[in-house]
């Protein structure tokens, strides 16, 4: 049987039988994997509770009755090579530039207003924003929006994952929240600041002074989260990274665990980073519940693989989509500081659509 027929049927089996699936592949690999359960996913109680157990875990941004934060089973687990793509790639369908601006600018004035009176000490928040699309399901099965993300982001984690508490969720990601190195070492990564993919990685000196200014509050808090955790931290230099359509700048840091920290305990001291909410955590988390109209669900959350063929990584689930066939909630943000300007801000969400809306044109 071929690749692309084994893996629709995995798909469709999955979908139709209402299991419990996770399907992913690794950034730069050629290969996928598509894990089943056979039972219900396991409810976790605290994020401490990560890699007791292995299978994939499903986080939320924050846990609650509408997203609990589960693990999925590996009761079953099949591999295979990512088929080729069938057919070009369209492009990103053409969305009224206008649809959502309101809403992103009633609580954009909101986050902005903290963030120049320095409410609680805030410096940074990252904004998000949902956009409804329907797309045509019935022409585009689960496999087909999996290829199309894989294709697209070569060397992101691509996921689609479904349980029963959760529904479906597409996510290509460039970001690993930890990933565990196999000789006692982890690693993790400060990522932020956003440009459009060129051709080329651009340069440091390239970079605008508030891109630079929003990677180094993620690295520091990194690095100062890491501090009582960790031993041996080396962080690399600051560089661009691609990811898809956009480059990001990146720095990773490598560590060994230190008095008996488990990989529960790391993803408890790192989630969420301000990455994907703010500095400080407490003045930013509040900032967008004023701010944020709808619940993030399982965007900024993490996602990935723990003690599967050896490997475990778990990945901040950005660039991602909740598919509700035939329509899907496709999820963005930003980081906001003091100077950041509303267009600017609108646009880096509208760019950061465009990957998702590809993959569902």
């Amino acid at each position: 049987m071929q690749q692309d027929e084994t893996l629709r049927l995995l798909c469709d089996e999955a979908w139709t039988g209402a299991h419990s699936f996770a399907l992913y592949r690794q950034p730069g690999e050629q290969r996928y994997t598509f894990v089943t359960a056979a039972s219900d996913p396991q409810r976790l109680t605290t994020l401490s509770d990560v890699g007791r157990q292995s299978g994939v875990v499903v986080a939320p941004w924050q846990a609650g009755a509408a997203s609990p934060l589960l693990l999925i089973p590996a009761d079953s687990v099949v591999q295979g090579d990512v088929p080729a793509l069938s057919g070009d790639m369209p492009e990103a369908p053409v969305i009224d530039a206008s649809i959502g601006r309101a809403d992103y600018e009633w609580g954009f004035r909101r986050c902005m207003d903290r963030l120049s009176l320095g409410v609680g000490g805030l410096t940074k928040v990252v904004y998000a924003r949902q956009m409804a699309y329907a797309y045509a399901a019935r022409r585009l099965t689960m496999a087909d929006l999996f290829l199309r993300a894989c294709h697209l982001s070569p060397y992101s984690y691509v996921t689609l994952w479904h349980t029963p508490r959760t529904g479906f969720w597409l996510v290509a990601t460039p970001e690993v929240l930890v990933s565990a190195l196999g000789d006692g070492r982890m690693q993790t990564m400060a990522l932020a600041g956003t440009m459009p993919w060129t051709g080329t990685l651009p340069p440091l000196d390239v970079w605008s002074a508030k891109n630079r200014h929003e990677q180094q509050v993620v690295a520091a808090y990194i690095a100062a989260r890491l501090d009582s955790m960790a031993a041996d931290v080396q962080a690399s230099p600051c560089g661009s990274r691609r990811a898809g359509n956009v480059v990001h700048l990146c720095t990773t840091f490598t560590f060994r665990p230190a008095g008996g920290r488990t990989l529960g305990d790391i993803v408890a001291a790192l989630h969420p980073t301000p990455a994907v909410c703010g500095e400080p955590l407490k003045a930013a988390k509040a900032t967008l519940r004023y701010a944020e109209r709808q619940p993030r669900l399982y965007y900024a959350g993490f996602s990935g693989p723990v003690g599967i063929g050896g490997t475990t990584t778990l990945y901040v689930s950005l660039r991602c989509a909740h598919l509700m066939p035939p329509r899907a909630v496709i999820y963005a943000g930003g980081g906001l500081l003091p100077d950041s300007r509303l267009d600017d801000e609108w646009e880096e969400t509208q760019l950061k659509m465009q990957h998702i809306l590809r993959c569902l044109a």
